[in-house]
């Protein structure tokens, strides 16, 4: 697909070992191409492979003369040309790569410093790559969100939900209209503040700092539905150990009957091992599986995982806590 190319992008493409990349972007292409993904995460994907807005404009600009589905590509670059620069320079920065071999709480303490950065950097990027920046996308795939939830019947007026990973308080934003309270917690003291400034006028929302190794002070059995929007990647990247320990705080926190909505589980692009791993940790923890990994948004490509805590589970908590 890249053949025709200027020879200049090609060298740059080719260089310093990067042969490799212009399968990728093959790839990426013909994924938005036959509609897979959108063309903001088409967009997102190749300046992951090519840092360089340059060379991802001119990719893009050439092979949308030859394609429709690059065509949409390249009208959205330009559209998002400020926001696609600023999306290389974060990468460019190397802030988000993780520590080889690190403890779960060296890998929260990187998780903090990355989104401390990240939301000085632009708040919309911060949380959704995808977005480029642009506070529009950003709405379109939460918006996306909430209608997700609608259909499963999760929102109504006695609703109360717990945002694992809030960032900037996006579905507090969102939701409060559609909930009886929603509480969102997050490591990083930028993003939390962020929230907080965001969600200022708006009485059913709390934000809170968390350790990001439990959800500790929150009470046993106060929510109805906790969800996980693209944070759960983290918890996963800072070691199994964590997911278990935030799957147990989940059954915890959450009423008997509550759901547990991870969309994303890891960053790892192997999703039979999610789906293995989502089923190993609701097994574990008494939770039913509901979703296993479906694929119902066009502007994002998150995967949805749906659990109910189990009457199970909760016989066996109200039988440890009187130990």
């Amino acid at each position: 697909m890249v053949e025709g190319l200027g020879r200049s992008l090609l060298m740059h493409l080719a260089s310093g070992g990067r042969g490799e990349v212009m399968k990728s972007t093959n790839e990426v292409v013909a994924r938005c191409e036959a509609g897979e993904i959108s063309p903001p995460m088409a967009l997102m994907e190749l300046l992951m492979l090519t840092p360089d807005a340059d060379v991802v404009g001119a990719l893009v600009d050439e092979l949308g003369r030859r394609s429709e589905g690059a065509a949409a590509m390249s009208d959205l670059f330009h559209e998002q040309e400020g926001g696609c620069r600023r999306i290389a320079d974060m990468l460019n920065a190397g802030v988000d790569r993780p520590p080889q071999g690190a403890t779960v709480e060296e890998g929260v303490a990187f998780c903090r410093t990355l989104f401390d950065w990240s939301v000085t950097q632009s708040e919309a990027a911060s949380v959704a790559l995808y977005s480029l920046g642009s506070p529009e996308l950003l709405l379109a795939a939460t918006n996306e969100i909430v209608e997700l939830l609608r259909g499963y019947g999760l929102l109504n007026p006695q609703t109360r939900v717990l945002d694992l990973g809030c960032g900037i308080g996006r579905m507090e934003s969102a939701l409060a209209a559609q909930v009886q309270h929603i509480h969102g917690v997050d490591v990083s003291g930028e993003m939390v503040a962020a929230a907080r400034r965001r969600t200022a006028g708006l009485s059913n929302v709390s934000v809170a700092l968390s350790s990001g190794l439990d959800l500790q002070p929150l009470r046993d059995s106060s929510f109805d539905l906790m969800l996980a929007v693209d944070s759960f990647p983290y918890v996963m990247q800072a070691g199994w150990e964590l997911a278990v320990a935030m799957f147990r705080e989940a059954a915890r926190v959450l009423r008997p009957g509550g759901e547990l909505l991870i969309l994303s589980f890891s960053y790892r692009g192997n999703r039979e091992q999610d789906q293995k791993d989502a089923r190993a940790l609701a097994d574990e923890s008494g939770f039913e599986l509901l979703v296993n990994g479906a694929l119902p948004f066009r502007v994002w490509n998150g995967e949805v995982y749906r659990m109910r805590r189990g009457e199970l589970q909760s016989a066996r908590h109200a039988l440890s806590s009187r130990r």
